[in-house]
């Protein structure tokens, strides 16, 4: 198994190395000959000068071929009878997989498109399947900048990818990325990043390859490599459904291929919008935060009424007292008075928030779900929205509000042009529940049809997520922080430049979340263990937030003793029962407590701006894409999280220290104890406004005539209706109350207005016992039977084995 090589942290890349070993013989300059090997693509050749650095006939006969490494591809330079005896020995033991001699050396290795050649036309399986995919750009070769590609005479090379150029001494090696990730190059050479340059080279022939994105997948490259991309979705779809077209990428080209298909096109300020979420204010979460603010900067520039935010009302008032605690709704005129409140104070954006001249607000009829801590409509949304306005819709979690959804038109049929953005992702969550080895595949095929169905474009905010639609998907981090973050930011910055010795700040971490075992807080526990081990002691941390877990993560850092004496409980003490209290695990009975302080909830903002803290830990991993790290980022602050594809977005930034093991964790500690943030600049600084996260998102919202084509011949559409139809069929009336009952749906299963006395009969006539064995069981047995079912319909109706005339009742 080869290696990986890493050529850039920014987006993970990594590439698989081809090992070299060059027998010199007689030759006088076989170490540089191995030099300009090495100079052809050093980070995917590692050329060994076999005998050592000053080897020659007379060395190589004494030494034993047996004891030098092992090698794929073995270069004789010269064929005197001395040479190969020790060739024939070496090959014998070690048995490379391509055997070069005999050839003019100095002019193959001065060209890298001929070397490349040369170690394809060999043909071999393991050689092949390291070498990149690649094109060759000549003198005369017309090529055309896309943003998702290149495409070089007719021929389309994907991005991210390197540029080499064909003389092998030019080492000026670039990278560039796709406009979903941001766009721009990366010069390897210095390192430096350029945002605005696209462009490439027109001084010369060049070779382009496309750049694997994720480790694990690299680690597959014995296969055919493309197949592992974090591709473009439309061209990976158009490979695998048109009829006709090869991977050579031969895709007939017009003149407006990079126009935009007007339904798509975000920027007509004529447009009407509507973003529909899952959550509201003044419960804090990303689904009730992001798509508020989205909708507010779209709104900007556009007449009024243009943008309207589709947001819950719970109407049960004991569902709002579970969720919104203090406040006290009767109407949902009164949350919005809240909504608009925050809007205008915290967000400082007095024009949108005010009902007037900036967003509509519009309610819809929902309950929360306690077993998914989630809300779900009661209610068909689109009801709600006239025909005429029915213009452009933002889903907001489409595979969430689709779930349990009412019967009702089409997202796709109602609207001229549907838009979801995933947040979260299920699949991983569903995996760390009981039985997740079944349910976390059950969930994601169920998300996908969700997704398919009634979206025409979807957004990944990041990679980590699964594939819903390959040829709808893009992967874009179109999310924003506030304002005053940014500010803060600029602050801190004004600041080290004035003094010239740093903010000053105090040489405390701290974490901000749901305080959860899944957000990461078991993997920091063990690193502070690994980081008291190697320098003595634990680092100080300050753990801000609230969570069903609080008070086992706390003992269990503390230690049962210490947490125990911290806690001051008068209902305990006022008791005379007995209070029986067992260990939630063994944590809890160490000696050495952790230095952590639980502090509770608190807004970031609020609790961490200015100098108090400059180093955000977070070590999670199943966040999609973590607001909390692009908030201290904006501040200023270092961040210390994983090396992991939900952190793509910030590797860019220089105060963003990624770790893949504990001893780098340690050792970027202790960097940053010792040392100031990079103070922003007003380019980086810019990527974490709103300002950009909404020019991101009508960017990543088009769809171009180019893609439109080809999703027209991957005939795809007709799938997806087909899933929606039957989707529709059983979600309506008495049926759809039952299908969700039996789905698991509790609060929000009955919808009709037609079931619930039938169900409260039920409930009279059959003993306790019976009805709550029925109400256990529909979220287990019921859910796997009717998910498999849909799956199972899903083939039936792909393969048209089951004809959709048969769902939509035409025969």
């Amino acid at each position: 198994m080869a290696s990986l090589k890493r050529v850039d942290s920014r987006n993970s890349v990594v590439v698989p190395t081809i090992q070299i070993g060059v027998l010199p013989g007689t030759a006088k300059n076989a170490s540089e000959i191995a030099t300009s090997i090495s100079q052809i693509a050093p980070d995917r050749f590692e050329v060994t000068l076999l005998g050592g650095d000053e080897a020659n006939t007379n060395s190589l006969s004494a030494s034993s071929p047996a004891s030098w490494p092992a090698v794929e591809v073995l270069i004789v330079l010269c064929s005197a009878p001395e040479t190969n005896d020790v060739a024939r020995d070496y090959i014998a033991s070690a048995e490379p997989n391509v055997i070069l001699s005999d050839w003019n050396i100095d002019r193959i290795t001065s060209d890298r498109r001929i070397f490349y050649d040369i170690l394809e036309a060999h043909r071999d399986a393991v050689i092949s399947g390291r070498l990149p995919m690649r094109l060759y750009a000549g003198e005369v070769s017309k090529v055309i900048v896309r943003r998702e590609h290149l495409e070089i005479d007719g021929r389309i090379i994907l991005k991210p990818c390197m540029e080499r150029a064909a003389d092998a001494s030019d080492d000026d090696f670039r990278i560039y990325y796709p406009a979903s990730s941001g766009g721009g190059c990366k010069f390897l050479k210095t390192g430096r990043f350029d945002g605005k340059i696209n462009d490439v080279r027109t001084d010369g022939p060049c070779i382009y390859e496309e750049l694997v994105e994720d480790a694990d997948a690299a680690a597959k490259f014995g296969q055919d490599q493309r197949r592992y991309r974090k591709r473009d979705r439309m061209l990976d779809a158009a490979y695998k459904f048109v009829p006709g077209l090869g991977k050579s990428g031969d895709i007939p080209r017009y003149d407006d291929d990079d126009e935009i298909n007007p339904d798509s096109d975000l920027t007509r300020l004529d447009r009407k919008i509507y973003v529909v979420t899952t959550a509201s204010l003044p419960w804090m979460t990303g689904t009730a935060v992001n798509p508020l603010l989205r909708a507010a900067y779209l709104s900007r520039g556009r007449s009024k009424g243009s943008v309207t935010l589709v947001i819950p009302w719970l109407s049960q008032e004991e569902d709002r007292k579970k969720l919104y605690a203090k406040y006290d709704f009767k109407t949902p005129a009164d949350q919005e008075a809240h909504v608009r409140e925050w809007l205008r104070d915290k967000a400082q954006m007095p024009d949108e928030a005010d009902s007037e001249t900036g967003i509509q607000i519009l309610w819809y009829e929902s309950r929360y779900h306690p077993t998914f801590m989630s809300i779900f409509s009661v209610e068909d949304i689109c009801e709600r929205i006239s025909d005429e306005d029915a213009d452009v819709c933002v889903l907001e979690e489409p595979e969430h509000l689709n779930w349990f959804r009412a019967q009702g038109d089409p997202w796709t049929k109602k609207f001229n042009f549907t838009v979801g953005i995933v947040h979260t992702n299920y699949k991983q969550y569903a995996k760390a529940e009981v039985g997740g080895f079944i349910a976390a595949p059950i969930i994601a095929e169920m998300s996908s049809l969700m997704v398919r169905a009634y979206c025409n474009k979807v957004i990944k905010l990041s990679p980590v997520l699964q594939t819903f639609s390959p040829e709808k998907e893009v992967i874009c981090n179109v999310h924003g922080v506030r304002g005053d973050f940014i500010m803060e930011g600029e602050r801190r910055a004004k600041e080290a430049r004035d003094f010239d010795t740093g903010t000053g700040a105090a040489t405390q971490c701290y974490f901000i979340g749901k305080i959860l075992w899944a957000k990461g807080l078991d993997k920091l526990m063990h690193l502070e263990h690994y980081y008291r081990k190697t320098t003595g002691s634990y680092f100080n941390i300050d753990i801000v937030g609230d969570g069903p877990e609080l008070e086992e993560i706390r003992r269990a850092y503390l230690g049962r003793a210490t947490a125990n004496r911290e806690m001051i409980s008068y209902e305990r003490v006022a008791s005379s029962t007995f209070d029986f209290d067992p260990p939630k695990s063994i944590r809890e009975f160490r000696r050495t407590p952790i230095p952590a302080q639980f502090l509770g909830r608190k807004e970031h903002f609020e609790h961490a701006h200015g100098n108090k803290y400059k180093i955000f830990i977070n070590p999670s991993i199943t966040e999609v894409l973590c607001t909390t790290t692009a908030e201290a980022l904006a501040m200023g602050k270092f961040a210390i999280i994983p090396a992991h594809p939900s952190n793509s977005f910030f590797m860019q930034f220089p105060n963003c220290l990624p770790y893949q093991s504990k001893l780098e964790f340690a050792a970027n500690i202790s960097f940053a104890l010792q040392n100031e943030p990079e103070p922003l600049s007003p380019s980086l600084a810019h990527q974490f406004t709103w300002e950009a996260a909404t020019d991101r998102f009508v960017n990543a919202s088009a769809i171009t005539m180019r893609e439109e084509r080809l999703r027209a011949k991957a005939k795809k559409s007709a799938i997806d209706d087909r899933i929606a139809a039957f989707h529709h069929s059983i979600t309506k009336g008495k049926r759809g109350d039952v299908v969700r009952t039996l789905a698991g749906a509790g609060p929000v299963a009955r919808q009709s207005g037609k079931w619930g006395p039938f169900l409260e009969s039920v409930r009279t006539r059959t003993s306790d016992s019976f009805y709550s064995i029925v109400e256990a069981g529909q979220d287990n047995a019921f859910l796997v039977l009717l998910i498999v079912f849909f799956v199972a319909l899903y083939v039936l109706l792909s393969t048209n084995i089951l004809p959709m005339s048969y769902i939509t009742g035409e025969l």
